[in-house]
């Protein structure tokens, strides 16, 4: 069998899960064949049964998306003998007869991207055309079958593929990171890009006001995702407990993990619906803090602690985490519970049987 995909633009290739579950089927399944067209050529070598194949032309507004998944896709399945294809731009080509896959991370919208309005026209089309709907979110599983309901018996919730390196630590591997990292205290994780940069203030009050009531050591360290230092948070140069807090950017993930892991707990009140900084929380064994919408909580149910935006909400949940053994054991065996249905493993397996079972295998 060969299975096409197309793996969308990147800052690296390798970051995306659909790329990363597509080389573990690859090394599972060595004889079977993996078209890989890239809007960006991985640096790294791909194995033998894989072959990477450029999308040209570049997809840079709606109607080269419309060319090339249609005109241009069709040819290409057809020159590479494909069985199907698997695509994750909320698009699928309505010219084939192949069967596919779409992978959705979130609900079409006008303004989301260059592509908004076309895949906002098109997508109940693609819907319809598609012979399996996926997502690793359960909110959008669920608002995908809400708003087509005659497809829902194709739409399913994929594990969500979070990178190996977030694991739980032992003792010594966090005191170990906790020298490196925050003075060899203990400490409060945050995941700063330009999408928090509305609730670091409140994270940072809140922080202040933890510090008066617990009269702890405990710092605060905020990891640095794709944000200057000195856009991260507001008048940094002015708070209070600024020597308490430590700034490192993010490089890759083993430092993430590492530091993420090592972490008293993580807090991240933002509206990123995408979970990825809540579930490596969760995977590193660490008590987590989110936001209180209902996307979270149809996502994490009890695995996580809700807090509205506000620092008087953020600093009683960092209390209660703090002060109430008993519930921190509690969260943790709920959030494992939960990491532990969202693997690599577990991602790429249900990947592989939606694949043999649209393709008739």
């Amino acid at each position: 069998m060969t299975i096409a995909a197309h793996i969308p633009v990147l800052k690296d290739p390798e970051e995306d899960s659909l790329f990363s579950s597509l080389l573990l089927l690859a090394a599972a399944e060595p004889d079977h064949h993996f078209i890989l067209f890239f809007d960006g050529i991985p640096a790294k070598a791909l194995p033998e049964n894989c072959t990477p194949v450029p999308a040209n032309p570049s997809i840079r507004n709606s109607l080269l998306l419309h060319y090339w998944y249609n005109f241009k896709l069709p040819k290409l399945l057809l020159r590479y003998g494909a069985s199907l294809f698997i695509s994750k731009r909320n698009a699928l080509s309505l010219r084939t007869s192949l069967p596919q896959l779409m992978l959705v991370s979130k609900l079409p919208g006008k303004a989301q991207s260059q592509y908004g309005r076309y895949i906002t026209k098109y997508f109940p089309a693609f819907i319809e055309k598609a012979a399996a709907v996926l997502s690793a979110l359960p909110h959008v599983t669920e608002q995908l079958s809400a708003r087509f309901s005659s497809a829902k018996n194709k739409i399913s919730s994929l594990p969500r593929f979070i990178h190996e390196a977030y694991q739980p630590l032992t003792w010594q591997e966090k005191e170990t990171n906790q020298q490196r990292y925050s003075l060899g205290k203990e400490y409060f994780v945050f995941v700063a890009s330009a999408a928090t940069v509305a609730y670091s203030t409140a994270l940072l009050k809140a922080f202040s006001r933890f510090k008066k009531w617990q009269k702890s050591g405990i710092r605060m360290v905020i990891l640095l995702d794709d944000i200057a230092e000195s856009l991260a948070v507001k008048d940094f140069n002015l708070y209070k407990f600024r020597e308490e807090v430590s700034m490192i950017r993010i490089t890759d993930h083993a430092t993430s993990a590492a530091i993420i892991g090592s972490a008293f707990a993580m807090i991240q009140p933002d509206q990123l619906h995408t979970g990825n900084h809540l579930f490596h929380g969760l995977s590193a064994g660490i008590p987590v803090i989110g936001l209180d919408t209902p996307e979270n909580r149809t996502d994490f149910s009890n695995a996580i602690l809700y807090s509205s935006a506000d620092e008087k909400s953020i600093s009683q949940n960092m209390i209660r985490i703090y002060q109430d053994e008993h519930g921190r054991a509690e969260l943790l065996a709920n959030a494992a519970n939960l990491a532990a249905q969202h693997t690599p493993s577990r991602s790429a397996q249900f990947l592989w049987e939606k694949i043999l079972a649209v393709s008739g295998v």
